[in-house]
Order: C-alpha cells, then structure tokens, then sequence
C-alpha cells in the first residue's frame, strides 16, 4: 500500500509557486493586485516570502489563510526536480499549470479525507475510503498525465459518497436537537 499522502503544505521544499503561479485583486485579503503568472514582488531570491511572518500585518491576510495543500512541494520536487522556473520561463506555464491542477487535487483528497473523519463504521466508511484510494492514485502521476487529469470528473465522481456523509450527519444533529 502506498504511504499516505502528505497534504500539509512545506513551503522550504516548494519554489515559490503559490507566489507565482496565482492572482489575486487589490482587496481586504491583498494590499496590492498581482496577475497570475506574475511573481508577487515580495517573493525573494530563495523563493521565500519577504514579509512571511507579518503577511497579515502587512494587508496580504490571502496569502497567510491560502494552502496548496502540499501541491507546491509535489509539484517542485517530484515533477519538476531541478526546475527554477525563473531561468526557465518557457516551462514556468507549464510547472504553473501543474501546480494549480495538483492543488485542486489535493484540496479534493482533503475534503474527502474530512468526510471519512465524519463517517460511522460501515458501508458509507467503506465507500468513501475507496474514493480516497482512487483520487489519491492520481496524485502520483506524472506531469503531463497530471495535466491531463479531469479533476472536475474526479469531483464529480465523488459527490456522492460526500453527499451521503453530510445527509447522514446533519439528520444526525436534526435528531440530536430533537
């Protein structure tokens, strides 16, 4: 059996791709706008952020409530090993395509593996630990087949089971206010 993936983001193994790859209006969230694409103009050399510990201070609140999810890592230490996409800006869209498509997977895996916390022993438990097992499959593959993956058909495919978890427990609460 494979080792549970590791969702938990480590910015120090990531180059920077939440500082790069994403955009974001000048709002309450951000004290300045930023195309995606773009590096913030507070990302530094080393791919840290300039102000990481006074993000909030500082009017970029976004910035310290956003998760990859662990993508930025996947992306920059499995899938583009060796890859500064600064000196490589004809593979930067591709590395920042990947790293959204990643993310958007993990935050799936997520909200299933928060579902399961959710679940009663049984059949529904059973159902959705097989999901979590088949998205998570996924999260091991290559950069084009990660490219290519239908993360909206893997959402989809999976509304069921985290439909019926969320039915099952508010009817739960319902009869527990009685």
């Amino acid at each position: 059996m494979a080792e549970k993936l590791d969702l938990e983001p480590d910015c120090a193994s990531c180059l920077g791709l939440c500082c790069a790859a994403t955009g974001f209006e000048k709002s309450d969230q951000y004290a300045f706008a930023k195309p995606a694409g773009d590096p913030c103009r507070l990302l530094q050399r080393d791919f840290r952020c300039g102000i990481h510990n006074d993000l909030a201070e500082k009017g970029m609140k976004g910035c310290d409530l956003y998760t990859c999810f662990g993508a930025g890592q996947n992306v920059s230490q499995r899938l583009f090993p060796g890859v500064d996409w600064r000196r490589s800006p004809d593979t930067a869209q591709e590395v920042f395509d990947t790293f959204y498509k990643l993310k958007e997977l993990h935050e799936l895996i997520w909200v299933l593996r928060l579902t399961l916390s959710a679940c009663a022993d049984g059949p529904e438990r059973d159902k959705v630990s097989e999901r979590i097992a088949e998205v998570e499959s996924k999260a091991h593959l290559d950069a084009a087949a990660t490219q290519a993956l239908d993360v909206n058909a893997l959402r989809r495919g999976s509304q069921s089971a985290i439909d019926g978890v969320h039915w099952n427990v508010t009817i739960g609460r319902k009869g527990e206010q009685g």
